[in-house]
Parts: C-alpha cells; structure tokens; sequence
C-alpha cells in the first residue's frame, strides 16, 4: 500500500494541533473577523483557534472577575461559530500580572473562571497563559511544597 498526501495530512491533522493564537497588543478583531477567521482555517486545514486578546480584560487584568449574561453569550457564539466549521476553540486565560499560586482563594478564582469556561462549552484544553509577565510577579515559594 502506498501512502498518499492525502494520509499524510490526515496523519498530521490527527496527530497535532495546527491554528491560530489571537494574543497580540494593538486593534484587537472584530466578531465578525473571528467568523471569517474559522472559515479560513478549516480551508486551510487548521483545526484551533486560542482565545487570549489582550483587550479582554477578564481574560487578562481582571481575569478574576466572571462574564457577564452578556459576554459570556457573545464568547458561547464565537465558540458555536468556530465548531460549526470543525475549529477547537481554546480559551486562553492569563492571570500570570499578580495570581498568587500558594493563595487558595486565587486558586478558588481560577477555577471558577475555568468552570465558567466549562459551561461555554470550550475545550477542556485551557490553558493558562503567562508568557509576557513580569517574572518579579511571581513568589518562587508559590512553587515549593511545605
């Protein structure tokens, strides 16, 4: 049996995980830029698409803080939008400017933020972002065990 391209995109779609991370500083997308994107990316081949601008606040400053009835029905029709064209559609959150990780009730929070993502329907691959904060911001006793 020869292989073909064809098995060989198919081996890499199941194998990894290709897409788009929106986590940039400047004029953010619009709604319908996010729709527009998903359609590009299932043209293209692409299977994610990683939520994590930096103008949503409660992804990132007031990350602690749930969305409203409001917000959290645009976020569940982006996510709606980004499935209905075979897109993972991962939510990014960034608490890494001041959570204190041997704070239980920052530890509360964050899980209450990522239930809340739950009950969007968003894959259960968040992922905690933390790649451009100030490494003053974190106790390096936050990481050993009593």
């Amino acid at each position: 049996m020869t292989a073909s391209a064809t098995d060989d995109e198919s081996f890499i779609r199941k194998e990894f995980i290709c897409g788009v991370v929106e986590g940039f500083y400047g004029r953010p997308w619009t709604t319908e830029q996010r729709k527009d994107l998903f359609q590009k990316l299932k043209k293209w081949g692409l299977d994610i698409y990683v939520y994590a601008p930096k103008d949503d606040y409660k992804h990132r400053a007031y990350w602690r803080e749930l969305y409203t009835v409001e917000e959290a029905e645009h976020l569940t029709s982006l996510i709606s939008e980004a499935k209905s064209n075979g897109i993972m559609f991962c939510y990014a959150l960034s608490p890494g400017l001041d959570i204190t990780y041997s704070n239980q009730k920052e530890i509360t929070a964050l899980k209450r933020k990522l239930e809340q993502n739950g009950s969007m329907q968003v894959e259960p691959s968040n992922s905690p972002l933390s790649g451009d904060m100030m490494v003053e911001a974190v106790d390096p006793t936050d990481f050993v065990d009593e």
